[in-house]
């Protein structure tokens, strides 16, 4: 590997078997002090390139993130580096290809294209997009989760090695790789660590909550979130149209994943007299309630939903803001549903509110005070003093 320099540009011919390949650089990148570091790396890099072509080695880590540098700095040597000195053949599938490739042809949701597009890009920091798949091994997807495992929550990790897994199984299956190095790849975490902390809101305090808010659509909304069990932005499919105001029913809708109609769930009474109001709101603006029952879903964004309901909550001295503010009403809503007497609360919790059953087993599902009533008999509001 030689360096030249003229008077603008710095050449690299890197020395291959069956050809030199010449590379442009700026000249500054050569010459200037404060770039001695990058220079010094770029040598590393392209001697490492030079052996990786002699004796079909594979490049360091060190090697590659140079590597992933030059493609930020400079794309068309990247380009040029990766195509001329034989880094990449035609029919290897790559690490990045494979991740858009199985995205572009399972996936429609942007939620969870995003949510793949993370994952994807997370490892592709680490092995570089042209790393062909059937060459990365299993003890560095493990050393990469390691450091994932400090850096992120522990359900998120998961989620991202679950992609990951999948992703291998899929093209092994298909039979484009035959080793799949994911598949011994593990991350532990205690139990308690892979659930988010989503406290059982009971309708008194959050009633007091809910006073806080002054406007009756919001007000609604936040009774509709609580007594429904829905995701945030689950109301944006909800119309006035599918309200059965003489049974009390509503054909809610689904938002997560495929946008789809859950069915004729029950309201409760709490949310029934909130709904009323509003309906009532509406009718005397516009002469008649229909089309979207929540407008304000569209006119504003989640984060500033959450903030709006947030500020105005802590704004009020003796009340105070659960965590997990959206998920905790949702998981007190399965859990109503799951305590209520003569019915099969599991299966109905998960028709009505929309989730696997065992999915809410684990994220859902709260030990109430009167399960433990149920069992001990014992009422402590009607505790006697023992002798």
């Amino acid at each position: 590997m030689n360096f030249h320099i003229d008077r603008y540009i710095a050449r690299m011919v890197v020395n291959l078997p069956q050809k030199k390949c010449r590379l442009s650089f700026p000249k500054a990148v050569l010459e200037d002090k404060a770039n001695r570091k990058l220079r010094n790396a770029l040598e590393d890099l392209y001697e490492e390139i030079e052996r990786f072509a002699k004796f079909g080695r594979e490049l360091s880590r060190e090697a590659t993130k140079t590597l992933d540098q030059v493609k930020a700095m400079y794309p068309k040597v990247y380009e040029k580096t990766i195509r001329d000195c034989g880094l990449i053949t035609d029919d290897e599938l790559t690490l990045k290809r494979a991740f858009d490739d199985y995205i572009d042809g399972n996936f429609d949701n942007r939620s969870t294209i995003k949510k793949w597009s993370i994952t994807r890009d997370l490892l592709v920091d680490e092995f570089g997009e042209y790393k062909p798949l059937q060459k990365i091994k299993a003890i560095g997807l493990t050393r990469l989760f390691k450091e994932l495992k400090e850096k992120y929550a522990p359900a998120t990790v998961q989620k991202h090695l679950q992609r990951t897994k999948q992703l291998w199984l899929y093209y092994q299956n298909g039979g484009e790789i035959t080793i799949n190095p994911a598949r011994a790849v593990k991350v532990t975490f205690a139990k308690e660590q892979l659930v988010a902390n989503k406290p059982y809101i009971e309708m008194e305090t959050f009633a007091k909550a809910a006073n806080c808010i002054s406007s009756q659509q919001q007000k609604t909304l936040l009774f509709y979130y609580r007594c429904m069990g829905a995701r945030q932005n689950d109301p944006r499919g909800d119309r006035w149209e599918d309200i059965d105001w003489d049974k009390r029913n509503i054909d809610r809708s689904q938002q997560k994943g495929v946008k789809k109609k859950i069915g004729w769930c029950p309201i409760r009474p709490e949310l029934y007299e909130e709904l009323v109001k509003w309906r009532d709101e509406v009718i005397e603006a516009k002469g008649k309630a229909e089309g979207v029952i929540f407008p304000w879903l569209f006119e504003t964004t989640s984060a500033n939903q959450r903030k709006y309901f947030v500020s105005r909550i802590e704004a009020h001295p003796t009340v105070e803001v659960w965590p997990n503010f959206f998920n905790s009403l949702r998981a007190s809503a399965v859990t109503d549903i799951r305590n209520t007497d003569g019915i099969d609360g599991r299966w109905l919790a998960s028709q009505w509110i929309g989730h696997n059953a065992t999915t809410a087993d684990k994220h859902y599902a709260h030990v109430r005070p009167k399960n433990f009533k149920a069992i001990t008999k014992h009422d402590q509001d009607d505790e006697k003093e023992v002798a």
